[in-house]
């Protein structure tokens, strides 16, 4: 898991394939977002917090703004 930079969102790879975003000051899901067809091994937010990179166990990684 990763917080952004104002530390209220949260972004929790899964086994599934999928990222959950959590606003952490809400205590809501706020959206998943889907682009592993496998485990999500590693989640980051850019320095900005406007971007999320993540990496995969079926070799890939994906960006998403």
């Amino acid at each position: 898991m990763a917080f952004d930079k104002t530390g209220t969102t949260i972004a929790v790879a899964t086994d599934e394939g999928f990222i959950w975003i959590i606003n952490d000051s809400k205590n809501i899901v706020e959206g998943k977002l889907k682009g592993h067809e496998e485990a999500v091994k590693d989640v980051v937010f850019d320095y900005n917090s406007k971007m999320i990179v993540s990496a995969g166990s079926d070799q890939t990684f994906r960006i998403f703004q």
